[in-house]
């Protein structure tokens, strides 16, 4: 079985970008500061070695 690169809150982070929502309401939702919002996206695009946060979902 094959190991998610991504850590949990990484992937709730990319499931609600998806769904539209703004870094902002992302963080709001997950009880977390902005700029940790700003830092899971990217982090979760490298490890799926997408190019940008569209390609990573």
């Amino acid at each position: 079985m094959e190991k998610d690169p991504l850590t949990d809150k990484e992937r709730r982070a990319l499931r609600l970008a998806k769904d539209g929502l703004s870094t902002e309401d992302i963080a709001s939702k997950l009880f977390l500061s902005t700029d940790t919002v700003r830092n899971y996206l990217p982090s979760a695009s490298r490890k799926l070695n997408a190019k940008s946060r569209i390609e990573a979902i």
